[in-house]
């Protein structure tokens, strides 16, 4: 199964976003998981140097990002929301809905074949830690 993950699928998204942009495919996007919470999910933290480089404001800059992302065919069916904070920082917010059908279209049961799960012993060790201590090597299944 060759299925991107949310990372490579924004990533996808916002170079070509940036293209459209007139932004070279060189240009760091620097693309994190979101600080905080209520900023969503993850955060292009790249516009502020390409729009000093350029000359331009980088909140205007972002704005373009922006619209040539909901250009993007398909777009909302990946991201639910994408917004300027500060001076030019863009907060992604998933679509919960792509998360859910990422997650079923990865599990581990569509890893394993069943000729794998015939023939092959999986042993799983349960430990019996007590949790007032520190773990050691002496906890082991009982």
């Amino acid at each position: 199964m060759d299925l991107l993950s949310p990372l490579q699928k924004i990533d996808q998204i916002f170079r070509s976003a940036f293209n459209s942009s007139n932004l070279s495919i060189d240009t760091p996007l620097l693309l994190a998981e979101a600080s905080r919470a209520e900023f969503g999910d993850y955060q292009v933290n790249g516009v502020m140097a390409i729009a000093k480089q350029l000359r331009v404001n980088p909140r205007e800059l972002a704005s373009t990002i922006i619209n040539n992302i909901n250009k993007i065919k398909g777009v909302n069916e990946v991201i639910e929301r994408v917004d300027i904070a500060g001076p030019g920082f863009i907060n992604i917010k998933l679509n919960p809905y792509y998360l859910f059908d990422y997650l079923e279209k990865t599990t581990i049961k569509n890893h394993f074949n069943a000729k794998i799960l015939t023939t092959d012993k999986i042993i799983i060790d349960y430990s019996s830690p007590n949790l007032a201590k520190e773990m050691h090597v002496g906890h082991h299944y009982r």
